[in-house]
């Protein structure tokens, strides 16, 4: 496959993240074939549903002519009863629907990724066929958008009568599966990594992408989501506080990085899970830049996580990390 085929799909969380990363169009990886910034999120108060600055990265990201896609969600609990199974047309018309149509066609923006974490556990009758029923609907006002939807997976996907793919395959064009965090940060998290390729004891890509090759998915539409974060202890933050935090804290000169506790990927293993993803999947997808080194703390430029990945995953030669692989 040429590389338009097999894209890179870079993430930036934007203002709901909250980390010190400034948007500078001119420092992002060169290599990122398509961005999505923030989310539109359906829940917001005021009917605000793209942060401010995340609006005006789309802004700068489509002037220089870079390929965006737009990803929505909820800021607080997912409710995609209100989306595919709404009580209110008129109200969902006129409150989610034409607002998402309006904004994709204010920026011509390329795509569209719904972010459904829990489609697999959703309570919602006959999902898939409402999936179809919107993805229809938003496609017919915007010509050549693509959509895809991010999920985890569990062993329920081989169910092929409960989950038959095949109902969305055709309208779906990326199938973009979690495989970040796939163990929570402990010891073996420490030395392994979060989503080690294979294992005995932790959950591993290689047993969700099995499960997944065993599923009515559309194995050719399959992108991969790769984290690039850094987990905290739970006992090493206050109630409420998140447990995710960035490369450029955990190559720093402070006390969470001090503490030797924080879990991240070593550098070899980000490197093989690019290489792994190129083997199994169309498409990889970077979760977030903004959660990379960015200040250049790890000494090994800006990004540095996230070039690794791709560096696997485009078969160049590795070059290790040392920051990287200090826990």
């Amino acid at each position: 496959m040429d590389k338009s085929a097999k894209p890179v799909v870079c993430i930036i969380a934007g203002e709901v993240w909250k980390s010190n990363y400034v948007f500078n169009l001119n420092e992002l990886p060169e290599r990122c074939d398509i961005y999505s910034v923030g989310q539109f999120a359906f829940d917001r108060d005021d009917c605000i549903y793209v942060m401010e600055k995340d609006e005006s990265a789309i802004k700068s990201l489509t002037e220089a002519n870079k390929v965006v896609y737009l990803t929505i969600g909820f800021v607080n609990n997912d409710d995609w009863w209100s989306i595919f199974n709404p009580s209110d047309a008129n109200e969902y018309k006129t409150q989610k629907f034409d607002p998402l149509v309006d904004f994709l066609n204010k920026y011509k923006l390329s795509g569209l990724f719904i972010y459904f974490p829990s489609l697999l556990d959703s309570d919602i009758q006959n999902v898939f066929q409402k999936i179809s029923d919107f993805v229809t609907s938003i496609k017919e006002k915007i010509d050549g958008l693509k959509v895809g939807i991010v999920f985890y997976v569990t062993d329920q996907i081989s169910n092929k009568t409960r989950f038959d793919f095949t109902l969305i395959n055709e309208i779906m064009d990326h199938y973009v599966i979690d495989l970040s965090m796939l163990n929570e940060c402990d010891d073996n998290s420490k030395i392994y990594g979060l989503s080690p390729i294979s294992s005995e004891t932790m959950v591993s890509i290689d047993q969700v992408t099995c499960v997944v090759t065993n599923s009515t998915v559309d194995q050719s539409k399959l992108f991969a989501k790769i984290q690039v974060s850094v987990l905290i202890p739970k006992d090493l933050v206050g109630e409420g506080v998140k447990t995710v935090t960035t490369y450029s804290i955990y190559c720093g000169d402070n006390d969470l990085a001090k503490s030797s506790k924080l879990c991240g990927n070593p550098s070899n293993l980000s490197y093989d899970q690019g290489a792994y993803v190129d083997k199994f999947y169309s498409g990889l997808y970077i979760e977030c830049l903004d959660a990379d080194d960015f200040e250049c703390k790890c000494g090994c430029k800006n990004f540095p996580v996230t070039n690794i990945i791709i560096d696997g995953w485009e078969k160049c030669d590795f070059t290790a990390c040392s920051k990287l692989d200090q826990n």
